[in-house]
């Protein structure tokens, strides 16, 4: 564009130089002013429009916003449309919650998510085993487990506190009640065996005690013969004490050697050398008339009281035998014995001319420390060092020619 002399005025020029000149030459291109800064032009909603008349002094005429001689559009405001946050948990993942394809959940509000509630799983939550799992984890709270305790233990476990009755001033290792329970009986370390009438059992009466003299570190085990008459009681020595349990009987206890064979001196397992030998088990035979022991020499014994000797030996085991018992209460002729050397074995004595058990008992890692049997002839049950207690089916006993092939110490065995 040219201009030609005089044809513009100097107050033209002026008006075209000016600020309101120079917006409306620059506005159309975008370009920049002589500022260096950028205006930008936005158009605002008719709400937005009608707040900022009211309120905004820094807003233009034309819909600008002005700051430190910078201009920039006003951004519009979001509508929020619904909720502002999403439901947690949403609708449908509380139905996949409750539709079991990812588990259970106990605490499920049913009628929320519209699925009838699962009776079987009731019935599930109702099982002793599945309380007793919560009652573990500690998922109940403690009214609830207070109940469930109550359930698991069926009032087979005493709850209450335990009353003193007897306080001795030696260890006792050993203590029975007769089956009637109008006896009890109680062995120290101090070699005394002290009994008590438990006829009434909130009055305990004591009246008589017993000795061993002679006996090594304590006493180990006693036995009640199945009259009440008689009590058994062993040290660590070849001979046990045999007393008279009547209260009345002041007499000393009979000594029964069960290293004593008799005039013979043989019979089975008499073969090898005896020597010296302690007894940690014994048991009366069912009718009374015999006593089985289980010893240090690695050997299971029959005392014959009405021969007043030993008839039986057999040397069974390669550690000592901790426990001993009869197999049926109405015949002598099945034994059972437990040993250090981890097994539990069967002997029948009606064929005993091998010395070899008629089966065996593998599943213990360390030694037996008590068996009993259930007096039927098919049921035994064994406690070990291992701390665990196992019961045994006398059907399912491993034959001889197998056991031998075992190493009993090794866990896992075929």
């Amino acid at each position: 564009m040219f201009f030609r002399c005089g044809a513009v005025t100097q107050q033209q020029i002026l008006q075209l130089l000016s600020n309101a000149g120079l917006r409306g030459i620059f506005q159309p291109s975008g370009m920049t002013t002589r500022s260096g800064l950028r205006t930008r032009h936005a158009t605002l909603d008719e709400d937005e429009q009608d707040n900022d008349e009211e309120g905004d002094e820094d807003d233009d005429d034309d819909g600008t916003y002005h700051s430190y001689g910078a201009t920039r559009p006003r951004r519009s405001r979001r509508r929020v449309v619904g909720d502002r946050y999403p439901k947690i948990p949403s609708e449908e993942g509380e139905r996949l919650m409750a539709s079991g394809n990812f588990g259970t959940n106990d605490h499920c509000d049913h009628s929320a998510c519209g699925l009838p509630y699962s009776q079987t799983a009731m019935n599930k939550r109702r099982k002793l085993a599945r309380r007793m799992f919560d009652r573990e984890m500690g998922v109940e709270s403690r009214g609830r487990q207070r109940a469930l305790n109550a359930l698991a233990s069926q009032d087979l476990i005493p709850g209450t506190k335990a009353d003193l009755i007897v306080n001795l001033n030696a260890r006792c290792y050993s203590g029975q009640f007769s089956e009637d329970g109008s006896f009890f009986f109680a062995c120290g370390q101090d070699f005394k065996v002290r009994m008590y009438d438990t006829s009434n059992p909130y009055d305990w009466k004591y009246y008589k005690t017993v000795h061993y003299y002679g006996g090594q570190w304590t006493i180990t085990d006693a036995s009640l013969s199945p009259d009440n008459k008689h009590l058994a009681y062993s040290s660590i020595r070849s001979q046990v004490c045999l007393a008279n349990t009547d209260q009345g009987d002041l007499s000393e206890p009979r000594l029964l050697d069960f290293a004593d064979t008799g005039s013979s001196g043989r019979g089975p397992g008499w073969g090898r050398s005896r020597g010296h030998f302690g007894i940690w088990s014994l048991r009366f035979s069912g009718d009374g008339g015999e006593i089985v022991a289980g010893t240090s020499d690695q050997s299971v014994y029959v005392y014959d009281l009405e021969a007043q000797r030993s008839v039986l030996r057999i040397p069974g085991h390669t550690d000592d035998v901790n426990a001993v018992c009869f197999g049926d209460k109405m015949s002598p002729h099945i034994l059972y014995s437990g040993s250090d050397d981890t097994t539990v074995k069967v002997w029948d004595r009606r064929s005993l001319a091998s010395l070899r058990p008629a089966g065996m008992f593998l599943g213990h890692t360390e030694g037996v420390t008590y068996i009993d049997s259930k007096g039927d002839g098919r049921y035994v049950i064994s406690n070990a060092k291992d701390q665990t207690c196992k019961l045994w089916d006398l059907r399912k006993m491993v034959s001889t020619d197998a056991g031998d092939r075992i190493n009993p110490q090794v866990r896992d065995y075929n």
